[in-house]
């Protein structure tokens, strides 16, 4: 999945039950996620890397994920 630089926020439960095995974010930098009050900077090196975006969208599909920008 390829997640365009017009998307600044992805509700809780968008990606739940998926396989996603790839995911590419075309803006990389000032993305958080937020789980039960407990919000998580994710890095630029994170976002840049598309196994690891997808491992963190299977793994916490109940958070929110939004972008400060």
């Amino acid at each position: 999945v390829t997640i365009p630089v017009g998307v600044v926020t992805i509700q809780a439960n968008t990606f739940k039950n998926n396989q996603l095995t790839s995911a590419t974010f075309s803006l990389t930098t000032g993305w958080f996620m937020n789980c039960s009050d407990e919000i998580t900077v994710l890095s630029s090196e994170t976002m840049g890397n598309p196994q690891a975006i997808a491992a963190i969208l299977r793994e916490n599909y109940a958070c929110e994920f939004s972008s400060g920008k």
